[in-house]
């Protein structure tokens, strides 16, 4: 169905439509991710949106294996982030405490997440420096 529909041609349209560079792109993609992270599970977000994103950026010249590694992370952040985020539920069942203090105790580690998460997308090499040693 996303085949026929098009829909990876007419994501990327519009994408490029915003921006022809790579970081805007990269950034828009992120929030996406992020907000769909939220709400399904690793596994199935990445056989749903790799094969339509994976095409525009391999359009804009990025690196797979780069986009690979920043999307299974930006998936892992919007698993942990508050009020939806499905692996809090987990902890919050399994530690019997309150959403709102889970939430508060994981804030710190979400902030240095996504500082974490710019520095990988803006600097590249960071990440591709152990596999572009082989």
């Amino acid at each position: 169905m996303i085949t026929i529909g098009r829909v990876p041609q007419i994501l990327g349209d519009f994408l490029l439509n915003i921006s022809s560079n790579k970081y805007v792109v990269l950034i828009i993609i992120n929030i996406l991710l992020l907000l769909i992270g939220c709400v399904l599970d690793l596994t199935p977000a990445m056989l749903i949106f790799a094969p339509i994103l994976t095409p525009i950026v391999k359009s804009l010249g990025i690196d797979p294996l780069f986009f690979g590694i920043i999307m299974v992370f930006v998936l892992c952040i919007g698993l942990i982030t508050p009020p939806v985020g499905t692996v809090l539920y987990v902890g919050c069942g399994m530690s019997k405490i309150d959403m709102v203090d889970l939430s508060k105790a994981i804030a710190p580690y979400i902030i240095l997440f996504i500082v974490i998460l710019f520095l990988l997308t803006f600097m590249p090499q960071l990440v591709l420096f152990v596999p572009n040693m082989f």
